[in-house]
């Protein structure tokens, strides 16, 4: 069984796989649409694959299916993280382009993606660990939740995991040279 639906309804696959391929792990899916203008540069206003995608709170774009790529980690708009990019239209050879502006696509919001986008450095990362969006269309990995610090008015850190869409690393990244992204299994909760 596999339905989707568009403006920003939910798609759902759940099947059982054939008797000698076992299960296929449950996915769900979102359509949204990318809420940067075509106006707006392509390279400064596109999605690719694996990318975090956020809830738009502008009031034009307030609709509940634009969405944006993510913010500084710490900031209130990424508390509206909804998945991460899956498909969209994309004519070029081995669908290596982005998601241009104002189109729809898929966004997947629940079960295992292997296309998340992840900042590495020059150590190893073991999961399972808290992915959060960051800048650069990517996601940070964070050991423990942030907590707030001082007093209601003067909290210098949000409490980030569990008011968000979740995101974990599912497995471990093997160290790089240098700083980069990699493409990471994920497991999505943000339903």
């Amino acid at each position: 069984m596999r339905w989707t639906t568009v403006d920003g309804q939910f798609g759902y696959s759940g099947v059982w796989g054939s008797p000698t391929a076992g299960p296929t792990p449950e996915k769900v899916w979102g359509i949204f649409r990318n809420s940067n203008t075509k106006t707006a540069t392509i390279t400064a206003a596109s999605f690719a694959r694996g990318n975090p995608a956020i809830l738009t709170v502008a009031s034009a774009s307030n609709n509940g299916f634009d969405i944006v790529q993510p913010d500084t980690m710490n900031q209130d708009t990424n508390h509206l993280f909804v998945g991460i990019v899956d498909d969209y239209p994309d004519t070029s050879v081995g669908k290596t382009g982005v998601w241009n502006p104002e189109d729809f696509g898929i966004v997947q919001i629940y079960g295992i993606n292997t296309k998340a986008v992840v900042s590495i450095g020059t150590v190893s990362i073991a999961g399972p660990k808290i992915l959060l969006p960051d800048t650069g269309s990517q996601f940070q990995t964070v050991a423990t939740p942030f907590f707030g610090t001082g007093t209601a008015s003067t909290v210098t850190n949000q409490a980030l995991t569990g008011l968000i869409g979740q995101a974990y690393l599912y497995g471990s990244i093997a160290s790089s040279s240098g700083s980069g992204t990699v493409a990471a299994t994920a497991f999505l909760r943000c339903m």
